[in-house]
């Protein structure tokens, strides 16, 4: 599935980029932007934890461009601690945390005048999820805790409405979905952007 996503998003940039630009439209801005917001896991593994999002975004045409963005987990969501009363081989979840991605995405924007905002909607991958979840196994004489490394990779969406506070900083809210039918993570989230 995120291959077809991949080869989507290439035949995009390729067919936009191939055909000249109007004279009217703005060419080559470039921004930064950073942002908090709340990761929800969804599936069967991927954790739920305040995150951070950073990254940046190319317009080589004023309604459309590319972005990348780097996604972190803060923290890690616990569970009960396990009593020792568990049965030899028996096992119970106690952690997930460390979650971290890309997001490789195809953006368009249309201005919106009657709210003076922007509308931003993307497509694109996501690539090199990761996480880690703790569990204890019950053992003859006690506990103990095994930790194992989870990677996930697929398709990237994502939906902002951006507010600009001045010729070059915008404040943007909306959210991202991302990751494939194992793992997924809805973010809502806002973000501080600069443009140049």
């Amino acid at each position: 599935m995120w291959k077809t996503s991949a080869v989507y998003v290439l035949w995009v940039v390729i067919s936009f980029c191939a055909s000249p630009a109007s004279a009217q439209e703005q060419v080559g801005s470039f921004e930064l932007y950073a942002g908090v917001g709340y990761a929800n896991g969804g599936g069967t593994e991927a954790p739920s934890l305040p995150s951070v999002t950073v990254g940046f975004a190319v317009w080589p045409r004023e309604r459309q461009g590319f972005a990348v963005d780097y996604v972190r987990g803060l923290g890690e969501e616990s569970y009960s601690t396990p009593s020792t009363s568990i049965d030899p081989g028996d096992t119970v979840l106690v952690s997930r945390g460390g979650l971290q991605y890309f997001r490789v995405t195809f953006r368009y924007r249309r201005p919106l005048r009657s709210l003076r905002a922007d509308l931003h909607v993307g497509m694109g991958v996501a690539i090199g999820g990761q996480f880690e979840e703790v569990v204890a196994m019950g053992m003859e004489g006690g506990l103990r805790e095994i930790r194992y490394e989870h990677s996930f990779r697929g398709i990237a969406l994502d939906l902002f409405l951006g507010r600009s506070l001045g010729d070059r900083l915008t404040i943007k809210g909306g959210v991202t979905l991302d990751g494939g039918f194992d793992s997924t993570v809805l973010v809502p989230l806002v973000l501080a952007s600069v443009s140049f």
